[in-house]
């Protein structure tokens, strides 16, 4: 029999060999060898299934359809792995191996689907169409169904493989339950801060205003932008231009404000005005004349 029809035999055979069920040290045995050869065969069949993609749409919707089972095929072996092999089998050497192989060669095919898409969005662009992006997820996906009156729950739930989520979605409807599963692409980079938070609602037509507190980002501006919460123009002006271009003298800050009484109430004001805000200000000395820095 040759190498591939083995490996068939192996991946697809719901018999057990009747030599194998006399031992349970064999059962465990023939189970990785099993879930190692369904592993290696989905490996082989798919690792070119990225190439040529047209689109990021196409890339995700190829991801959904055919590579996320080869994710879960190869979480199911390292857990079948680590819950059967143990020094005492007789195989256990062999075993290893096979373990470091299984390993191996999902790297090599998880770096390659990882070229294509990297290679794919040098090409359309890193930001997919609305409707798979994740900062979208709220307005897209839950407002609608809270305008329809009923009770919704808006679960987040960090790190969830989207192979996981499909195994979810197969157990709830095993009991009865009525589900639909779409993919989306995490923002960048694909950062806990940045995921968990986008998926709030805080997009503004399309964008993402970046908190930043002590140069450190901590998450995303909601609700009304920070300039609608500042009555005085030209405390909101000046501001801006701080936003803008990273810092203002008082100089300019007196063409912008008008009068030196003008620059004296906003300086008094400093310290609340910038709670407001979705950025840090400081105050510091450039070129020997107070000003107003964005950090």
């Amino acid at each position: 029999m040759r190498s591939g029809n083995i490996l068939s035999w192996l991946t697809h055979s719901a018999r057990v060999p009747f030599w194998v069920k006399r031992s349970a040290a064999l059962r465990n045995t023939w189970e990785i060898i099993r879930q190692a050869a369904a592993t290696g065969r989905a490996l082989v069949a798919t690792r070119k299934d990225l190439e040529r993609c047209g689109s990021l749409d196409e890339a995700v919707e190829r991801y959904a359809d055919k590579l996320a089972s080869v994710d879960r095929s190869h979480r199911l072996f390292e857990q079948r792995a680590h819950a059967l092999v143990a020094s005492d089998l007789e195989d256990y050497d062999a075993l290893l191996e096979v373990r470091t192989s299984v390993r191996r060669a999902y790297r090599e095919w998880a770096n390659g689907i990882n070229r294509n898409f990297f290679e794919l969005c040098v090409s359309c662009g890193a930001l997919p169409d609305p409707s798979l992006r994740q900062r979208t997820v709220y307005d897209h996906v839950v407002h609608p169904l809270v305008e329809q009156g009923g009770h919704v729950a808006f679960i987040l739930v960090d790190a969830l493989r989207f192979e996981m989520a499909q195994g979810f979605v197969q157990d709830l409807k095993r009991d009865k339950y009525n589900v639909s599963l779409s993919a989306r692409l995490a923002e960048l980079p694909t950062d806990t801060v940045i995921g968990m938070n986008a998926l709030a609602p805080v997009e503004r037509n399309g964008r993402l205003r970046l908190v930043m507190k002590k140069g450190d980002f901590v998450g995303f501006a909601a609700g009304e932008c920070w300039a609608d919460l500042i009555v005085d123009e030209g405390y909101r002006r000046v501001l801006q231009i701080v936003e803008e271009r990273r810092s203002i003298n008082e100089a300019e800050l007196q063409q912008v404000l008008g009068s030196p009484q003008r620059v004296r109430a906003f300086s008094r004001r400093f310290d609340a005005l910038v709670k407001l805000i979705s950025f840090e200000v400081e105050v510091c000395t450039v070129n020997g004349m107070k000003a107003y820095v964005s950090r």
